[in-house]
Formats: C-alpha cells, sequence, structure tokens
C-alpha cells in the first residue's frame, strides 16, 4: 500500500516534468509555420526561477500557461506540428519536446498536409510569463484545455496531399477542443518511468 502510493505521486510529478519548450534546431524547415506558434509560446511561458523556486510548481506553471493559453488553438497547432515533424525529422529524438507537450496538456493527434493553408501561415502568440505561484489556477487535466481564437484552417489543392480535390476543411472543434478522443491522457514522460522504476526495485528492499 505505501508502495502504491509513492508510485503514484511519482507518477503525478513526472506527468507535469516534461519539457514544454521546443528546441528551434529541432523543427525541419517544412514545419516552421506549424511549429513556430509552439515555439514561441514555450519562451513566453519560460518561468523564471530565480521568481518559483519550488521546481514542481514551476512545472506546473509552465504547463498551465502552455496548455490553456488561447491567443490560438494551441491544441490544434501542436498536433499539427508533430505530425509534420513526424513525417519530416530525420532524427526521431527530435520528437521528444512536442510528444512531452501532447501527453502533458493531453492533446489529441491530427494529421498535417503540407498543401494547407496553415502550412504557410503562423499566427502571432500571445502569453503572459507566470511570475509566482499564487498564478497557479489550473489543475492541467489531460484533454480538458487548448481552446484558442485562432484556428488553423485546412484548404487543399485538387489531387495533392491526403485531402479530396478542391475541399476547404476547417478541424472540428467541440468547445475548443478537437472531437477526436485524446490518445495520449495519463501517459507518463520516458523520463518519469525511469524514475518510477528506480522506486519500484528500491520497495523491494524494504
Amino acid at each position: 500500500m505505501h508502495f502504491n502510493r509513492v508510485a503514484l505521486s511519482l507518477a503525478a510529478v513526472a506527468f507535469v516534468q516534461a519539457d514544454l519548450q521546443l528546441d528551434n534546431d529541432d523543427i525541419p524547415t517544412q514545419c516552421q509555420a506549424v511549429c513556430r506558434p509552439i515555439y514561441d509560446l514555450g519562451q513566453a511561458c519560460e518561468v523564471n526561477d530565480d521568481l518559483v523556486r519550488d521546481d514542481l510548481t514551476e512545472d506546473r506553471l509552465e504547463a498551465q500557461c502552455v496548455c490553456t493559453n488561447n491567443s490560438i488553438n494551441v491544441s490544434q497547432y501542436a498536433a499539427l506540428c508533430a505530425s509534420c515533424m513526424d513525417q519530416n525529422v530525420r532524427d526521431r529524438d527530435d520528437l521528444d519536446d512536442i510528444n512531452d507537450i501532447l501527453r502533458t496538456c493531453g492533446f489529441a493527434s491530427t494529421s498535417y498536409a503540407s498543401t494547407a493553408s496553415y502550412a504557410s501561415t503562423t499566427p502571432s502568440v500571445s502569453a503572459a510569463r507566470p511570475t509566482a505561484s499564487a498564478q497557479l489556477t489550473t489543475t492541467i487535466t489531460p484533454g480538458a484545455v487548448g481552446g484558442g481564437s485562432s484556428s488553423p484552417t485546412q484548404t487543399s489543392a485538387s489531387g495533392s496531399g491526403s485531402n479530396s480535390g478542391g475541399s476547404t476543411t476547417t478541424p472540428t472543434t467541440a468547445g475548443g477542443q478537437t472531437s477526436q478522443t485524446p490518445n495520449a491522457a495519463g501517459v507518463v514522460s520516458p523520463q518519469g518511468l525511469g524514475l518510477i522504476g528506480a522506486v519500484a526495485v528500491g520497495a523491494l528492499f524494504l
């Protein structure tokens, strides 16, 4: 029973300790338009650890800032960025950061089409950097956040990409969320799994 409580606590900690910032060097040229908003958002939400000294609170503030941002439809841009990077990266490790964002925020996946209008248009991002632990007001629940005022509109050319010719499609949303069921809910980052595994081994000797 004691071990179960420890493991669950560590899982919760590991879940919010994922890196929510993209490395600009990891973003393929083909993905700059859809990934740049997520990169800019991560930079804007970075918490100064001199102002918030508790690491867990710092991570939660950053997750709150990124996952609940409403200057763009962050859930859809993050998913489009992940799909585009998955199609174009040379090193699979480059996907770690964007996958951490999808896992932490509980965003659903989607498919990126290079012929869509969002592939060449980058919206502006606005975010207020958290500066104090008192600003932590939201518990991030996978699939419960991600609305925004700017949604990527998909306009495909005839006979190209994976979409039907001449169609114009705005990704379906319901309350700011994609209609897909989040496929990343409850997933712990690889670093967190390693930590939990180490505790599990140690518990055998208690």
